[in-house]
């Protein structure tokens, strides 16, 4: 059973975790991780200006001060940001306070180099663990993981990998797990291409996540 099968299930579970858009027809949210990187975050920047697609980055809080510009340069060309947490721990196991302080360190500093706070939060590897979503939440982030998996992190797979695995499941509200920030982001950057021309002749436009402009919800933070 593949995870597309138990998607209706996750949503169930985990029902204030954003997996897809589904109230946005003939439009996929791209999303790309652990960035921004000084080599691979600009050459991904222009393969989507050449589409003109618009993305989210979900930003690695040590990450920024290697490459401000970068960032700043994500923010002006129209793609939105997420929090990725500061060091790329599996947060699910951490205690609350170190989980606060990786949200709001790396609010701190998306905030400092580009002057917006991020209104989503993705956990390093996608790892949840009861009372994340609503700490979130309290945070003014909203949770956000993915429908579709490009794999584009695994040694095995090839960028024509990448392309297959997201075109044979890609639909409208589909959002999209890259990563332009880690040792295969040259094989998303040699699959992205493929990946934009064939959507956007089936008719997808590419949207960032911003455009959802979620509303917090108040409630008790993780204990």
């Amino acid at each position: 059973m593949n995870y597309l099968t138990l998607l209706p299930l996750y949503e169930k579970i985990f029902s204030r975790v954003l997996f897809r858009v589904p109230d946005f027809p003939k439009a996929v949210f791209l999303t790309f991780d652990d960035g921004p990187n000084s080599t691979t975050t600009p050459k991904i920047l222009r393969v989507l200006a050449d589409f003109g697609a618009h993305a989210t980055f979900f930003i690695r809080g040590d990450r920024v001060p290697t490459a401000p510009g970068i960032l700043l340069q994500v923010h002006r060309q129209g793609h939105a940001l997420g929090n990725h947490g500061f060091s790329h721990k599996r947060l699910w196991n951490k205690k609350r306070r170190e989980i606060i302080w990786e949200i709001e360190e790396t609010n701190r500093i998306i905030e400092k180099t580009v002057g917006v706070q991020p209104r989503f939060f993705r956990p390093p590897y996608g790892k949840l663990r009861p009372g994340m979503a609503k700490l979130s939440e309290n945070l003014g982030l909203k949770l956000i993981l993915w429908s579709v998996d490009s794999r584009d992190y695994t040694d095995s797979s090839t960028a024509q990998d990448v392309v297959r695995h997201v075109l044979n499941r890609a639909t409208s509200g589909s959002v999209v797990l890259f990563h332009d920030g880690n040792r295969h982001s040259a094989k998303t950057l040699e699959a992205l291409p493929t990946i934009l021309q064939n959507l956007r002749t089936r008719g997808f436009r590419f949207l960032p996540l911003s455009v959802l402009t979620p509303v917090p919800v108040s409630g008790d933070v993780l204990t």
